[in-house]
C-alpha cells in the first residue's frame, strides 16, 4: 500500500482508448434515452391535446406568448384618467396594438377635451393652474414696479384672456384718449393677462389674491367673468362635483390621481412586479422557440397563465383601491344633493361673493376696479343670432325630457324657478341637434343670466363698480361667435369699448 501511495503520476495507469469509448457509450445512451424519453413525451403530448379536440398549434402558442409580452411590458395603465373618461379599466392581459404612451394620451384627450395638457398643474389656492402663467406673473410683477406707465390687470376665464389678446389694444386707445386719464396720452399702457380658461369664482378671487400678494402692482383690475360660472357648476353636478369646486374636467383628472395613498401605491408597485414577470417570462419563451414543442410550450403556456392570473389578482386589488379611494375623494367635494335650480343658485351667490373680495381686495390697496358681465351667444336677448351661430344652437330651448337626457341639467321651471312662459316644448328658430355638454351651457345661459343681472344689481346698490356687458352684441346681425361663449376679434373690440367707457368713469370718480 505504501508502495502504491509512493507511485508518481506518471507511474499510475493511463486510461486505455477502449476506457474511454466506454464512457462516451455511456454518455450517448444517457443522451439518447433522454431525447427518446422527450420523444416520447413530445408525441404523447401531441396525442394526448389531439384527444382533447384541440391539437397542438405552435403558432397560436407563439401569439398567445406574443400577446402577453405586448400588453404586460406597458407598466401600470392610468385607469384615474380612463375612469374620468367615461371608459373602463383597462383589463390586465387585453393586448393594444399602440403603444402605452398613446393610450394614455389617447385616454386623457377624451377625458378632458384637449383641456388637460403639459402645461396643467394643481395649485394649492388656484386649484389648476397654466405653468405658462409664472413667467407672465413675474414680467407683470417687474414691470408693474417701474416707475412709468399704467397696468391693467384682467382676470377670469377664458373670454377674459381671449379679451386680453384681441381686445386690449382698442381697450388702450380708447383710454389713452380720455382727457384726464391717469396713463396720460401717450405713456406706456400695459395689459396683463391673469385669466385661465375654465376658471370661475372663487378662483378669480384667489387669483387676484395671489397675484397681489406676490408683489403686482396694477392701477386698475378688471374682472370679465359670469358663463363659466353658471355653466360649469352644472356642468360639475351633472360630473358628480360640488358646483362650487373647479372644473370637473380639469381638477378632476389633476386631483383624481390616488397613487399618493400609501397603501394605493404599494398595490401599484405590487401590480408593476408582477406584469413585469409576465413579460420576462414570455420574453424568454418567444427567445427560445418553445411554441415549436407541445411538451414545452403547454408547459410554459401554464406557467404564463399562472402568472398572468397573479398579475390580474393584483390588478384586482389595485382597482378596488383605485375605487375606494374616488368615493371619498376628496376632488368631488361635499355631497351636493340639490336640483339644479339650487346649483345654479349656489354658483351666482359664488359669484357674488367673489366679486365683492376682489372689489375688497382692490380697495383696500387704493386699486380701481371694474366687474364685468361677459356676454353670451344663449342668453336669450343678448344678440340676434346669423345662420352660422344658430348652427352652435343659439335657439335652442329644452324640455324637461331633453334636460333629463343632458346629464340632469335641467328641470321644467324658468330662470331659477320660475316657470318658463314659453312651454317645455317650444323652439325659436331650427331646433339644433345638441350633445349633453352643449346642452348644459345652454341652458346654464339662458336660466342663470338673469339671476346674474339681478345679483349685479344688488351690488352695484352696495358700490361695487360693475359693467353689464351681456347685451353689448343686441345689435349686431353678423357671426360673432365661435361657441356658447367665444367671440371672434370684432367682438372683443366692441366690449373693449364698453369696458373702456366704465371703466374711465370709474378712473375719474376715483380722482374726484
Amino acid at each position: 500500500m505504501s508502495e502504491e501511495v509512493g507511485q508518481t503520476s506518471a507511474e499510475r495507469p493511463r486510461p486505455t482508448a477502449v476506457g474511454r469509448r466506454g464512457k462516451l457509450f455511456t454518455l450517448a445512451l444517457a443522451l439518447g434515452s433522454i431525447a427518446a424519453l422527450a420523444f416520447v413525451l413530445e408525441i404523447g403530448a401531441r396525442i394526448r391535446a389531439r384527444l382533447a379536440g384541440t391539437p397542438w398549434d405552435s403558432a397560436a402558442a407563439r401569439r398567445e406568448l406574443t400577446i402577453a409580452l405586448a400588453s404586460f411590458d406597458a407598466g401600470v395603465p392610468d385607469d384615474s384618467t380612463r375612469e374620468a373618461a367615461g371608459q373602463p379599466p383597462e383589463t390586465a392581459g387585453d393586448a393594444r396594438e399602440t403603444s402605452a404612451d398613446a393610450r394614455e394620451a389617447e385616454g386623457n384627450e377624451r377625458a378632458t377635451g384637449g383641456l388637460v395638457d403639459a402645461h396643467q398643474a394643481l395649485h394649492p389656492y388656484l386649484g389648476f393652474d397654466d405653468l405658462r402663467m409664472h413667467e407672465r406673473l413675474r414680467a407683470a410683477i417687474e414691470a408693474s414696479r417701474s416707475p412709468d406707465g399704467f397696468d391693467v390687470l384682467v382676470e377670469g376665464g377664458s373670454v377674459a384672456a381671449d379679451f386680453v389678446g384681441a381686445g386690449s389694444e382698442r381697450l388702450i386707445e380708447l383710454l389713452r384718449a380720455a382727457p384726464g386719464f391717469p396713463g396720460g396720452a401717450s405713456g406706456p399702457v400695459r395689459v396683463w393677462c391673469e385669466a385661465r380658461a375654465e376658471f370661475k369664482q372663487p378662483q378669480q378671487a384667489n387669483a387676484l389674491a395671489c397675484a397681489l400678494a406676490a408683489g403686482l402692482e396694477p392701477e386698475l383690475v378688471i374682472t370679465i367673468d359670469g358663463f363659466d360660472d353658471v355653466a360649469i357648476a352644472l356642468s360639475n353636478v351633472a360630473a358628480g362635483t360640488h358646483p362650487l369646486y373647479p372644473s370637473a374636467a380639469r381638477w378632476n383628472v389633476l386631483a383624481g390621481n390616488p397613487t399618493g395613498d400609501v397603501r394605493t401605491l404599494d398595490r401599484s408597485i405590487e401590480l408593476r412586479r408582477r406584469r413585469a414577470r409576465v413579460a420576462a417570462f414570455a420574453e424568454r419563451a418567444l427567445a427560445r422557440h418553445v411554441e415549436l414543442s407541445a411538451l414545452a410550450g403547454s408547459l410554459a403556456l401554464g406557467k404564463l397563465r399562472e402568472l398572468r392570473a397573479e398579475a390580474d389578482a393584483a390588478r384586482a386589488e389595485l382597482d378596488a383601491a383605485f375605487k375606494a379611494f374616488r368615493e371619498g375623494a376628496a376632488e368631488r367635494g361635499p355631497q351636493f344633493t340639490g336640483s339644479t335650480d339650487d346649483a345654479l343658485r349656489c354658483a351666482i351667490e359664488a359669484w357674488s361673493e367673489g366679486a365683492i373680495s376682489m372689489w375688497s381686495l382692490c380697495r383696500a390697496r387704493g386699486i380701481p376696479y371694474l366687474h364685468v358681465l361677459q356676454p353670451t351667444l344663449h342668453d336669450e336677448g343678448a344678440k340676434p343670432p346669423s345662420e352660422d351661430e344658430l348652427a352652435l344652437g343659439a335657439s335652442a330651448a329644452l324640455g324637461p325630457d331633453e334636460a333629463r337626457d343632458a346629464g340632469g341639467a335641467r328641470d321644467a321651471r324658468g330662470a331659477l324657478g320660475a316657470e318658463d312662459p314659453r312651454g317645455a316644448g317650444d323652439v325659436r328658430g331650427p331646433r339644433v341637434a345638441l350633445g349633453a355638454e352643449d346642452a348644459l351651457r345652454v341652458d346654464a345661459a339662458r336660466r342663470g343670466y338673469p339671476a346674474l343681472r339681478a345679483k349685479a344689481t344688488e351690488l352695484a346698490g352696495r358700490g361695487l363698480p360693475f359693467c353689464d356687458a351681456s347685451r353689448v352684441f343686441a345689435d349686431v346681425r353678423e357671426t360673432l361667435y365661435r361657441d356658447a361663449s367665444r367671440f371672434d376679434d370684432a367682438g372683443h373690440r366692441l366690449l373693449a369699448e364698453t369696458i373702456a367707457r366704465r371703466a374711465l368713469e370709474e378712473l375719474a370718480a376715483r380722482a374726484r
